[in-house]
């Protein structure tokens, strides 16, 4: 049980970016079947609208309201976790930082 844990969490994260946009792009292309893809649409639409907001309000050095910071911070892991497999994807390897520690007297 515990595998089966980390592993769904691991892949959740990797490709949960990849997944959203799925999901958007499905649920654009049936717009017109019914008030569900409307509103699950409208949904991911509005929460990248808020992340994208929470994006510019980090960038101009302002205070986010909690819940734009909760949702900038949802997209800003799945992107990089989309960014890692596109790395991965293309033979990108990054080294390990180590910190370099101050001796003590």
């Amino acid at each position: 049980r515990f595998l089966f844990m980390l592993l769904s969490h691991k892949v959740v994260r990797w490709f949960g970016l990849p997944l959203i946009t799925v999901a958007w792009a499905a649920n654009t292309a049936l717009l017109g079947h019914g008030t569900i893809y409307q509103a699950t649409w409208a949904a991911i639409t509005l929460s990248v609208l808020i992340a994208l907001l929470g994006a510019l309000l980090d960038g101009c050095g302002r205070t986010q309201p909690r819940i734009v910071a909760l949702i900038y911070y949802f997209y800003s892991i799945n992107l990089a976790g989309a960014l890692g497999l596109w790395d991965e994807w293309r033979g990108v390897h990054h080294v390990v930082w180590n910190h370099i520690r101050n001796p003590q007297p």
